[in-house]
């Protein structure tokens, strides 16, 4: 099977432009520490079968007058790996930035993901850094959960594809009629708990959106941005008006 070559998403072509425009690099990263042996072919292993998941990370992009995601079929990534007797997270970070931001390209394969690992003995430290234009809607945390228990040897099920929920499609009009109603119903203004107020308890606030949630999506994708922009688009609404 060879290479997909499809429009890019909105949010996509957005992120592109802009890291091709020089206006900033949108790599994000998100590690963990873990404790015991670092088991590198274990840990590669699951690295190809996560990027083999899913088809947003094995994206990278052309310009042909639109922006277009080219996915191929198998995994390219940048690995690198350091062994040190030095546990502090400083010493890491210190390394690992570098790594992170250098040659970023959104048109080179395997320039947008890359993975870096400290082994030191008895524990080792781990950051998944991928671009924006890549794991937009994608949960970073998710992705690097999926690769530990990858690396522990577990059998996941099969990911949907990122490009089925792509669709640049005009919403129709019942779902703005959602929306709008929504807007009019919210409620007024609440006191938001102050920093570590429930921290000992558990307290927490949560609003249910009912069916609501199924018509934010295809809105959010019709405007380029995430269900979360939506809402805090209409919570600003609120405050402002």
């Amino acid at each position: 099977m060879g290479e997909r070559r499809l429009k890019a998403s909105p949010n996509q072509a957005r992120y592109v432009k802009a890291e091709l425009g020089g206006t900033g690099t949108y790599m994000i990263s998100v590690g963990h520490r873990v404790d015991g042996r670092f088991d590198e072919t274990a840990f590669t292993t699951a690295i190809a079968r996560l990027l083999q998941r899913h088809e947003a990370l094995r994206t990278r992009f052309e310009i042909a007058g639109d922006v277009y995601a080219v996915v191929a079929p198998k995994p390219a990534y940048r690995y690198h790996l350091r062994r040190t007797g030095r546990e502090e997270f400083s010493a890491f970070r210190d390394w690992a930035l570098p790594l992170v931001f250098s040659d970023v390209d959104p048109l080179a394969p395997g320039a947008l993901i890359r993975f870096l690992v400290t082994d030191m003995g008895s524990s080792w430290r781990f950051t998944v850094a991928a671009h924006h234009a890549i794991t937009d809607g994608i949960s970073r945390n998710l992705m690097n959960k999926e690769l530990l228990e990858l690396y522990a040897g577990a059998e996941l099920p099969p990911a949907r594809s990122y490009y089925e929920f792509v669709d640049t499609k005009p919403v129709g009009d019942e779902v703005r009629a959602n929306v709008a109603a929504f807007v009019r119903d919210l409620p007024a203004p609440v006191r938001i708990f102050g920093d570590g107020h429930g921290a000992a308890n558990g307290e927490f606030i949560e609003r249910s959106l009912g069916d609501l949630g199924q018509g934010i999506a295809p809105l959010a994708r019709s405007m380029g941005a995430s269900k979360f922009g939506v809402l805090a688009a209409v919570y600003a609404l609120g405050l402002s008006g």
